[in-house]
Formats: C-alpha cells, sequence, structure tokens
C-alpha cells in the first residue's frame, strides 16, 4: 500500500514539476481539460519513454512532445498548440548554435541548422512546409522562397539579427567607468599609467571626486611611481591579483581618490542579465489570469522557472509531505 500510494503521489509531483519549470498552467477553465489532467493520465502509459532517445540531454522533452502529439490526434486542440509550441522550442534551440556575424551570413551554416530541425521534425512525422503566402499579404513575415528560403528570410534571419545586437549593445559596448582598471598594479606594471588614460578615468569619474584634475593626476602618478620605481622595489609587496586585494593596498590618508574610483570598479556590475531575468520570469509567470496568486507561490514557480536545469527529487519531495504531519494515506513504511 505504501508503495502504491509513493507511485501516485511521485507521479503528481513529476507533473507538477515539470509545468512549473515549463511554465505550463495546470488548471485550465474546467479540472477535466486542464494540462495537468492531461499529462497525469498519459504520464504512467508512456513513463517508459523517458529513458529513450534523449532530446538537448533532457529526456522529459520527447515524452511531453508525444503525449501531447497522441492527444492531438484524438482530438484535444489544446495539445496540438502544446506540441508545436515544444516543436518550435527544439528548432530554436538548434538556431541558438549561431553566434558570430560570419556564420550569420554562411549558407552551409544554415543548411546544417535546418537540416538537424528537419530531423528533429521527422521524429515527430512533421513535414516541413512554409505558410500559405499571397502578393499582397503584409501584416506577416511573407518573403518569397522554398521552404528553406522562406524560414531563413522569415524567422532565422530576423531572430539572428536581434541576437547579435543584444549581444553587442549589452557585452560588447563597455561602461566609461571600466577604464578604472588601468589604476590596477598589475596593469600599470605591464602597460604603465600613461596621462591619457588618467584623464579617462578622471572624465569617467569627475562626477564622483571632490578635487579637480590636478590633484587626481598627482595623486595617480604617486600611485604609479610607488609600483614601477625601481628603487621601492625592495619594500614594496608582490602586485595584487584581484580588485579587492588592491583597494586594500591603496591607503585611505595617501589615495583616497583612487581608493574611491577602484571600489566603484569593484560594484560595477559585468551586466544586467542577472537583474533583468526575475522581471522577466515574474511577467511571464503571474500574468493577468494569474493576478490573485500569492507571494509565496510567485516565488516557488519563479524559482522552478529561472532554475528549471536544477534537478527536483519527487521522492524528497513525497519525503517531506509524508513527515510535515500524520497524513490519512501511508507514504512511508513504519514497523
Amino acid at each position: 500500500m505504501v508503495e502504491k500510494n509513493r507511485q501516485i503521489l511521485v507521479s503528481i509531483v513529476e507533473t507538477i514539476i515539470l509545468c512549473g519549470q515549463q511554465n505550463i498552467a495546470l488548471r485550465g477553465h474546467d479540472e477535466s481539460s486542464s494540462n495537468f489532467q492531461a499529462l497525469l493520465h498519459f504520464q504512467a502509459k508512456y513513463n517508459k519513454l523517458l529513458n529513450d532517445h534523449l532530446v538537448n540531454g533532457d529526456p522529459r522533452t520527447r515524452t511531453v512532445v508525444t503525449t501531447l502529439d497522441r492527444l492531438a490526434d484524438e482530438g484535444d486542440t489544446k495539445a496540438a498548440f502544446h506540441c508545436l509550441t515544444c516543436y518550435r522550442r527544439m528548432t530554436v534551440t538548434c538556431f541558438m548554435q549561431l553566434t558570430t556575424q560570419a556564420e550569420r551570413n554562411d549558407d552551409e551554416v544554415w543548411n546544417s541548422l535546418f537540416q538537424k530541425a528537419v530531423d528533429i521534425a521527422g521524429d515527430f512525422e512533421v513535414i516541413p512546409a512554409a505558410p500559405r503566402r499571397y502578393g499582397h499579404q503584409q501584416n506577416r513575415p511573407n518573403a518569397p522562397g522554398n521552404t528553406s528560403e522562406f524560414w531563413k528570410r522569415n524567422m532565422y534571419l530576423p531572430f539572428v539579427d536581434h541576437l547579435l545586437v543584444e549581444l553587442e549593445t549589452r557585452l560588447m559596448q563597455g561602461h566609461g567607468r571600466f577604464c578604472a582598471q588601468k589604476l590596477l598594479p598589475l596593469k600599470i606594471q605591464n602597460d604603465g599609467l600613461p596621462r591619457e588614460s588618467i584623464n579617462d578615468v578622471y572624465q569617467a569619474f569627475q562626477a564622483c571626486l571632490d578635487v579637480d584634475e590636478t590633484i587626481f593626476v598627482r595623486e595617480c602618478e604617486r600611485w604609479r611611481m610607488w609600483w614601477t620605481d625601481a628603487t621601492l622595489a625592495v619594500n614594496r609587496p608582490a602586485a595584487p591579483a584581484s580588485l579587492a586585494e588592491s583597494i586594500t593596498l591603496a591607503s585611505k590618508a595617501l589615495y583616497p581618490r583612487l581608493r574611491h574610483c577602484l571600489t566603484l570598479l569593484m560594484v560595477m556590475p559585468v551586466s544586467t542579465a542577472r537583474a533583468e531575468r526575475s522581471f522577466s520570469v515574474m511577467r511571464r509567470v503571474k500574468t493577468y489570469l494569474r493576478s490573485t496568486m500569492g507571494t509565496e507561490r510567485l516565488s516557488g514557480l519563479g524559482l522552478m522557472n529561472v532554475c528549471r536545469d536544477r534537478e527536483i527529487s519527487a521522492e524528497r519531495v513525497v519525503d517531506k509531505f509524508a513527515n510535515q504531519q500524520n497524513r490519512r494515506l501511508a507514504f512511508v513504511f513504519k514497523v
């Protein structure tokens, strides 16, 4: 009885984890046609597929697509929509392998990616085709061409162009305050600290400094002398390898403004992707249809969606559920 109860509850927990990680609503307009019931009903029947034909390292992907595909054959329109969504995600995953502008313009790269998408579609008996085109249609991408050319011009190239622009604007264009790296001891010993670099640092941090440029230049000159003068090598410590160690060696009495610049550099974020990820997840999870969702559930679904690569043991969840209090059903064998 314990084994049977645990098996049922594990199936329920695994379905909830899958829906939470993929941001799939558990319940629809009614319980009988919900995604949760559909996945739970077919999970036991097709559970053996979990270990067959891995897709992108996740064994659950093919199981979900196969289950939804069977539901679609039986006339479930919602399952057909989710099956198409899963197929699109797998196709976009293939396209994510392209990263450079040179590969964007390489026809061989596109042919390889398109063939890989065709192979994935073939596993689910999906025939690659282009939507119907009309000469005067203007409300959606309508570039002419065969099936390969259609998807290349209407989905592949716009997506890659957007990806390259985002990488360029977010990662390649650095903030002006990152020029404070020129004040690091290792950088000074290798490249020196020319006057042009000092001017760049002062212009970047001018709003945060309480002195004019002349005083800041003198302070930087003393800092450079300390790390480059051969006569001071006896009493000079080894050049630190990290920014935190460099700040500790910059005395507040001798280098107050320089220390301030290094401190600001230390708190500068490399990118805004991590901070923005939580807002993106909240926008996806807490839609206008879920306006009454509480904070605890929102936090849990958000963490599951962000950390979807983290394995969650359904057995441990069942153990915790069973040991919280006495349950009417037996989930733990007791002597």
